[in-house]
């Protein structure tokens, strides 16, 4: 089965270098459970100039950047259950992905910059943006979001998209969706 992986909230966690951004750039110290919106502009009320005055301070290097807790074991078990696993990415930042997975210990990944190339289609899209689902739900057979504090709430109510609570529940519902699918098959 072919995978599509967001980087930042699926593979990478960009959060504690978002809120030591906003509290070096805005003098403001918020928690994790205070990221409530997706975009950045709508969570501080920022204008498009400050918007990407944060987004550079917080994507413009992978410096300091973690794994999203569960994620190295999710992809190996992803990996060692034989499926194909590709990165798709908006970080318009990205050229140094290859390197944070290695650096992290991940297998070797081939990465989509999705401003510059086409999403291709693959059967499981897992992505922590309910919009960026949406605008790509053409492009997989099943969704997955991945559970943050700035998601809960804003599912989409659509058949082929469900949510996981954690990587655990990622590679639950792959598993689960992926024996449903060779039973089809076999029929």
């Amino acid at each position: 089965m072919k995978i599509a992986l967001d980087f930042d909230g699926v593979l990478a966690d960009p959060i504690p270098k978002l809120l030591e951004s906003i509290e070096t750039l805005y003098g403001v110290r918020l928690v994790r459970d205070d990221i409530r919106y997706h975009d950045l502009q709508e969570l501080l009320v920022l204008s498009k100039k400050d918007e990407k005055i944060l987004y550079d301070a917080t994507f413009s290097s992978l410096d300091y950047v973690p794994p999203i807790l569960g994620a190295l074991d999710g992809v190996t078990s992803l990996v060692e259950g034989e499926h194909s696993l590709i990165v798709a990415t908006k970080r318009h930042y990205g050229t140094k992905i290859p390197q944070w997975l290695t650096a992290y210990g991940f297998p070797q990944i081939t990465v989509y910059y999705l401003h510059t190339q086409s999403m291709p289609d693959v059967d499981v899209m897992v992505d922590d943006s309910t919009k960026k689902l949406a605008q790509l739900v053409e492009h997989f057979k099943l969704g997955i979001i991945l559970s943050h504090p700035w998601n809960v709430g804003v599912y989409p109510v659509k058949g082929n998209i469900v949510c996981a609570r954690d990587w655990p529940d990622v590679l639950e519902v792959v598993r689960a969706w992926s024996n449903a699918k060779s039973r089809s098959d076999d029929e």
